[in-house]
């Protein structure tokens, strides 16, 4: 498996691991360090099932975002032990949850950039470089929709569809904007009835989906109405005294001459 690669609740480190005669391992444990060869995990017991030796991080506590170092002492039958060393990227724990692209995602969209159609953190751009770009996209959503009103981050158990919207669109801005790193490529940016190259089209779903949260026409959750900071009374500056006249009085619309008639 590549590395790094970033490491959430739901993907655990995993490798397949045999000795000479094919047999599957007895056991393994795992050392984590951190950037600074910092022992963070020491000799927790790892899984092994069948050939395939797992473990989840998301059961170690680490809160600060960076790249570790897995190392796995694994035993066999045969008391041989070998180690395998595993590199993995962690992400701001603030970011983890509010973040609906991934870097798989990105791949999927424009994996022929790289090698094997897989970013790491020997290819331009790397892993981490992209995981960003994904994050950035994100928070310029939620900035978005947190200006309309809506709850954030969407979930995907309250308004599915449009929670999978965000995950196409975030991939979506996420890869034009790693395609932007690719000078030779002309841009055109979000013009509609346009054709142009992979980041124009790319782009342009995202800004669609912008315009959609600006215009009120995104159908998920909201936990204020646009109107909630709208006064219509006056308002006094309690620094300056300044008063703001109210926007509605009574008899506003009542001009001079006019006859009201009564019973």
């Amino acid at each position: 498996m590549p590395a790094p690669y970033y490491v959430g609740d739901e993907v655990p480190l995993q490798f397949d691991a045999k000795d000479a005669d094919g047999q599957a391992p007895s056991s393994a444990t795992v050392d984590i360090y951190d950037e600074t060869n910092t022992k963070v995990v020491d000799g927790v017991s790892a899984t092994v099932t069948g050939t395939t030796v797992t473990y989840n991080v998301a059961e170690t506590v680490i809160d600060t975002a960076g790249t570790y170092r897995a190392v796995f002492p694994v035993v066999f039958p045969s008391t041989i032990t070998r180690s395998h060393t595993i590199q993995f990227f962690v992400r701001d724990p603030t970011l983890r949850f509010s973040t609906y692209g991934s870097v798989a995602g990105v791949e999927s969209k424009i994996g022929d950039m790289v090698s094997n159609r897989t970013f790491t953190d020997t290819t331009v751009p790397s892993f981490q470089e992209i995981q960003e770009l994904v994050d950035g996209v994100a928070q310029e959503l939620n900035m978005e929709l947190l200006q309309q009103g809506y709850q954030v981050p969407v979930r995907g158990a309250d308004d599915p569809v449009a929670y999978q919207h965000l995950v196409y669109v975030n991939n979506c801005g996420a890869a034009a904007r790693a395609l932007s790193t690719l000078p030779a490529e002309s841009f055109e940016f979000a013009q509609d009835g346009v054709g142009g190259d992979r980041r124009t089209m790319w782009d342009r779903e995202l800004w669609h989906a912008i315009q959609r949260i600006r215009k009120q026409e995104f159908k998920a959750t909201t936990t204020t109405s646009p109107s909630d900071n709208f006064i219509a009374g006056s308002r006094t500056d309690r620094d300056t005294g300044e008063v703001k006249n109210p926007l509605f009085k009574r008899d506003m619309t009542d001009f001079p001459g006019t006859r009201v008639l009564q019973e």
